[in-house]
């Protein structure tokens, strides 16, 4: 009756490591420093610093906010961490993109006690729309390497599990700038779409043409960050997503 692809089971849910194999130590920010900035309606965000997680208001310094499926193994709440070599892993792409390294992830950003979890929920617009950068950090995307013909690598965009939540729709449509992270490096998603417009294939325009509406014509929308989206884009944009809470749905489009 319904797609489940990438939906999770909470109760068997498992983190994944960098390797498989791998048993490193899981690592968390302070959590009283995240409830902190929350019970002061400010986003808390990570400065990572050796082996320990500093938090910082993400007033007070530029930061890369991560977006990510969660079917991809990174979930995680504020209580339990991630594993040591995730973080290293993020924390690397995040200083290649701010000065410092900043970032913000719900994995690590987000308590499990509800009332500072909800209250970190109401601030996910502000938390993707205030960031320098939003990072897209996909299994698929991963395996596609940046040398990869731009038919293939819009491809990987418009099949990716990335592109099919409810959740990610607002992180791609609030950020001032949206990268994706490839095999082997990071691509400006706006430089992408601009040079699919010289591809002459025409079997390749209905592809794009569907990865615009599927994004809500996001270069538009970073050009004009004023502009309302019309409802029936969002509702168009909307479309093939799903959630693993139907409960979300309201709260994921909000913003």
């Amino acid at each position: 009756d319904e797609c489940t692809m990438d939906n999770i089971d909470e109760g068997s849910y498992k983190v994944r490591h960098v390797e498989e194999g791998c048993e490193c130590e899981y690592i968390r920010p302070p959590l009283e420093d995240v409830l902190a900035a929350l019970a002061q309606d400010a986003v808390p965000v990570i400065v990572p610093e050796e082996r320990d997680l500093r938090v910082r208001r993400a007033c007070d310094v530029p930061y890369v906010a991560i977006s990510h499926v969660w079917a991809d193994g990174l979930g995680s709440v504020t209580d339990r961490g991630l594993p040591s070599c995730q973080i290293s892993r993020i924390a690397a792409l995040a200083r290649e993109l701010v000065p410092g390294g900043a970032f913000w992830m719900d994995s690590l950003c987000v308590p499990s006690k509800r009332d500072a979890r909800l209250r970190a929920i109401g601030l996910m617009a502000k938390t993707y729309s205030d960031a320098a950068v939003v990072l897209v950090t996909d299994s698929s995307l991963r395996q596609c390497p940046s040398t990869a013909p731009l038919e293939e690598r819009l491809l990987r965009i418009a099949s990716c599990g990335w592109l099919q939540r409810i959740w990610t729709l607002q992180e791609a449509l609030l950020a001032r700038r949206l990268v994706l992270q490839l095999s082997d490096a990071l691509v400006d998603l706006d430089e992408l779409l601009n040079a699919a417009r010289d591809v002459l294939d025409v079997h390749f325009h209905p592809l794009l043409h569907s990865l615009r509406l599927s994004l809500a014509r996001l270069s538009l929308r970073r050009a004009h960050p004023d502009r309302a989206l019309p409802f029936g884009t969002i509702v168009r944009a909307m479309c093939r997503r799903t959630t693993s809470r139907t409960s979300d749905e309201t709260l994921a489009i909000a913003g």
